[in-house]
């Protein structure tokens, strides 16, 4: 019988000699089960897993492979027809020997040969063993019509899981009980439900055994999908609502409440298992709304350009986004982180502009002396007195431009506040070993400019406490 998980969480150790594995169940055996007229051949087919039943079936002699092969061994609950014809017929090893002969295959041959040896040396307690089972393994009549029988009692009383959870021994009933309809939980061509719907409806109750049988995987919440981060996000809220998010994250409804370890039997490889499943739930922390700005943001933000700064508006970065913007729904919120994550341009700097080259000053002219015609008559012609030749004035010089001085931009003022990351908690390694998950997200947020890739962005060179935060950097891509 397999061994339940001890209250710490910790699996018994596997008793010796190991269990051998067992093959699946051939897909004719129930057929083969079915019907007394075909025993030798159930017998046949049932050879390689008669292990799991073999106390059921009166075969003490042979080791139990039932713990450590319970889902394969459920494969086998047919062959508990063999038990019903062990009844009938004074043993089963007596019936099937006379018959085992007969059968072509190696298998065959070797299961006689045992059955036959069994009873030959120990007929006597093989049936008292069979006679002596439990009520809760067999079931009133076994149908000749490929279906279940009827359970012999109430399973709903017998498979609760209030009372297969603590009690390994009523486990070990409910199980053999529900065993018999096994078909009814079957997939594919293996599977009973739809012709015996009515009878199957019957073992129900034995959900909560398979459930603790199987590692309980019918407890475990599906992968999320992959795009629930973008159906989540702020800026698919805001333009599309919240339908499509909630629609993805109702799969995972308990990794949100906590609620998926409540009556489960934690072990650790299924809590393990049900954490790595709820990280991929996390982006449906969005659905909260956007959180309010800390309460001393002004003294984060003193330094606008400072990375723990950056580290808190980045989560609302799409309300001033000119695309794909989250400020409708969020205008409260948005507005209130606005005074200190709107950083304020600069003035752009006017253009200088050269100073143009001096105009040359023209420079006049000097008159030249004229010789005076002789005169060609005897009478002495008065000499003309030379007329001056006129002066031009002198051009007043034009004047030199002078140069334009550059205008500074006006320097904002010095920042009396240091840039502020808080420690990390003592537990952020545990917290995010497991994979990205709400706690991991939230503990992480403050340091998130520490793994931005973005040089304008990043404060991993002016901040020595973003060391302490490198458990988050599978959450940021780190």
């Amino acid at each position: 019988m397999a061994t339940l998980p001890t209250p710490n969480n910790q699996m018994n150790a596997p008793s010796s000699p190991p269990v051998p594995a067992i093959p699946p169940a051939p897909d004719q055996l129930q057929q083969a089960c079915s019907n007394k007229a075909t025993v030798d051949n159930c017998f046949r087919l049932c050879n390689d897993g008669m292990c799991c039943y073999a106390k059921e079936l009166g075969y003490e002699w042979i080791q139990s492979c039932y713990a450590g092969n319970e889902a394969t061994c459920a494969e086998y609950s047919s062959c508990m027809a063999l038990k019903e014809d062990s009844a009938d017929t004074g043993g089963a090893a007596d019936n099937i020997s006379d018959s085992g002969g007969s059968a072509s295959s190696t298998d065959s041959t070797s299961a006689s040969a045992a059955a036959s040896e069994a009873s030959s040396t120990d007929s006597t307690s093989a049936s008292a063993a069979a006679s002596e089972a439990p009520a809760t393994t067999s079931a009133s009549t076994v149908p000749d019509d490929g279906g279940p029988p009827e359970p012999a009692q109430d399973l709903s009383s017998l498979c609760s899981m209030e009372v297969i959870s603590n009690n390994e021994d009523v486990l070990d009933q409910c199980i053999q009980a529900c065993a018999l309809g096994s078909c009814c939980g079957a997939s594919g061509a293996k599977s009973c439900y739809a012709d015996f719907t009515e009878r199957c409806q019957s073992y129900t109750p034995c959900n909560d055994a398979y459930d603790v049988l199987m590692g309980q995987t019918h407890a475990m919440p599906p992968l999320a999908a992959e795009t629930i981060g973008t159906a989540c996000s702020y800026e698919s809220i805001s333009q599309s609502g919240t339908s499509q998010c909630m629609n993805m994250c109702e799969q995972g409804l308990c990794c949100i409440d906590n609620t998926c370890l409540k009556d489960k039997i934690q072990t650790p490889d299924f809590v393990n298992e049900l954490n790595g499943i709820c990280s991929g739930y996390s982006p449906c922390s969005f659905l909260n709304g956007m959180p309010p700005p800390p309460n001393n943001i002004a003294q984060i933000c003193s330094n606008p350009i400072s990375g723990s700064c950056n580290a808190v508006c980045s989560t609302v970065s799409c309300c001033f986004q000119d695309q794909g913007s989250c400020y409708q729904g969020y205008e409260a919120v948005c507005e209130s982180y606005r005074p200190f994550c709107v950083a304020t341009k600069a003035p752009t700097p006017r253009p200088i502009t050269p100073a143009p080259k001096p105009y040359p000053t023209p420079q006049p002219v000097t008159p030249q002396p004229v010789t005076p015609r002789p005169t060609p008559w005897p009478i002495p012609w008065p000499t003309p007195q030379p007329t001056p030749w006129p002066v031009t004035p002198q051009p007043t010089p034009w004047p030199t431009p002078q140069p334009i001085a550059p205008v500074s931009p006006p320097v904002p003022p010095e920042s009396t506040s240091t840039n502020f990351i808080p420690p990390p908690p003592s537990d952020l390694n545990q917290l995010c070993t497991i994979g990205p998950s709400v706690f991991c997200s939230q503990v992480c947020l403050p340091a998130k400019c520490c793994f931005e890739t973005s040089f304008q962005l990043n404060c991993f060179y002016q901040n020595s406490v973003c060391r302490d935060y490198a458990p988050c950097s599978s959450l940021f891509g780190g």
